[in-house]
């Protein structure tokens, strides 16, 4: 929010001049803070949110207390997602209907992911206790292992019981309405559901334009590489 405000027009050109930027940051705070004030009688309930804000360090200057989850996907499926997702509204600017990734898309998303999971992984070295990294490849492999992990840190009931009535709500299955993961469907938005997909549309091009510019995160990461 913060961000948006900032470069928003009439801040850049005449907001600025009357209101400063730690100012207008006191405002936004007393904003989140009155708008969570009815829920914040219970001292049971958790309030959380799935934030587009990929910067860390803002998210805990807003919420100084707040417990941080940051998912991280193979930025080759996240390309495939992405057009897939733009393919579906009749937009071709990202893959073609016949599945050939636009070269200048590619570098693209390349270099973002390569510079956001980079930083990302630059935090999550600081001493950041509330503070968690997952890998949403790991998290389809041992979805109740890891989910368990994911309510321990957010101090949870992580019973068995829990455990698995939240994975069955939030399967891929019950979430697209009766399909099993890998049995694509490419109308929906829960297409998928399965890691490893750009395999069947990354040719030799395609490996060089996306290792050229993230090939050294990958690795960081650990995922697989292929030249």
């Amino acid at each position: 929010m913060m961000d948006e405000l900032l470069r928003s027009s009439w801040y850049v050109n005449s907001g600025k001049t009357w209101i400063t930027e730690l100012a207008l940051d006191g405002l936004v705070r007393k904003l989140i803070a009155n708008a969570m004030n009815s829920f914040l009688s219970n001292d049971e309930l958790i309030i959380g949110d799935k934030s587009v804000v990929q910067n860390p360090n803002l998210i805990r200057k807003v919420f100084p207390k707040a417990q941080i989850i940051c998912i991280v996907r193979d930025g080759r499926d996240i390309v495939v997602s992405f057009a897939k997702q733009f393919l579906r509204k009749g937009d071709e600017s990202k893959i073609t209907r016949d599945g050939i990734l636009k070269p200048n898309y590619l570098t693209a998303v390349a270099i973002a992911w390569s510079l956001y999971n980079n930083h990302l992984l630059d935090y999550s070295q600081t001493s950041d206790a509330n503070f968690y990294l997952l890998k949403y490849e790991n998290l389809l492999a041992n979805t109740n292992e890891e989910l368990e992990e994911i309510y321990k840190f957010l101090r949870l009931n992580a019973s068995e019981s829990i455990v698995t009535r939240s994975v069955h709500q939030n399967s891929f299955e019950v979430m697209s309405g009766g399909r099993k993961p890998g049995e694509e469907d490419p109308a929906d938005f829960f297409r998928k559901g399965v890691s490893g997909d750009w395999k069947n549309y990354f040719g030799p091009d395609e490996f060089e334009i996306f290792n050229h510019h993230a090939g050294a995160t990958l690795k960081k990461l650990e995922y697989e590489q292929i030249s």
